[in-house]
């Protein structure tokens, strides 16, 4: 059988992330895409505890319902910071896993790293039952991936992973902007905190995300097939 050419590789790749996505779109609202929603709301709160306390707060709870609400609870810190980081590190956490499968020397080590951060978060801060199993079970499989399935089965899964947690930011931001939900979105608690418009808020953070998941598929383009 002919080897594919970097040309040829790279082009594969592309139709293999285009078509994560469509896949991803048309079934959102299944099962399918369920669990990963679930993780994606995780990271999101777990981003708001670590801006707290890298600012020089605390975490008092994390909780996470099956509804795909979640709330954390923190004390002092930055709470611009705070209220900001929700979307930007659901999002980076996101490109984190996306980035592994590229990069199997380092990407071990990051999808360990994320493990190892929900760990921490589960011992200190969990508020209720869900959170604790739904960090374990991504614990588990973030583990797990690494040494037990194929190399291909790996690499898409932990591409699929991280690029349609990337989209769900999107999706998070736009219910945002929608919602008439009596919670305060991050966009309204940043808008309460800066007086800036919290529609402007949350539209600046949707093309921050449209150019970072374009960016993400542009390096995978660029690096192709990689198993």
């Amino acid at each position: 059988m002919k080897r594919l050419d970097k040309k040829q590789k790279q082009y594969l790749e592309l139709i293999s992330l285009i078509s994560i996505i469509i896949i991803a779109i048309l079934s959102w609202e299944t099962f399918l895409i369920y669990p990963i929603k679930l993780i994606v709301v995780t990271l999101h709160e777990i981003s708001h505890g670590i801006a707290a306390i890298l600012s020089g707060g605390n975490v008092v709870s994390l909780d996470i319902g099956l509804n795909l609400g979640g709330v954390c609870i923190t004390e002092n810190g930055n709470q611009i910071l705070i209220a900001s980081s929700g979307y930007l590190g659901s999002f980076l956490f996101g490109s984190a896993i996306f980035y592994s499968a590229y990069n199997y020397k380092y990407g071990k080590w990051i999808l360990l790293s994320i493990a190892s951060i929900l760990f921490i978060f589960i011992v200190n801060t969990a508020a209720n039952s869900t959170f604790i199993l739904i960090s374990t079970l991504l614990i588990a499989t973030l583990t797990l991936v690494n040494y037990f399935l194929p190399k291909i089965v790996f690499n898409y899964l932990i591409k699929s992973i991280g690029l349609i947690s990337c989209i769900y930011v999107i999706v998070d931001i736009k219910e945002d902007l929608l919602s008439e939900s009596v919670m305060a979105s991050d966009a309204v608690i940043i808008e309460n905190l800066t007086g800036i418009n919290s529609y402007i808020i949350a539209v600046t953070w949707l093309i921050i995300s449209v150019i970072g998941i374009v960016f993400l598929i542009r390096q995978g383009f660029k690096k192709g097939i990689n198993y």
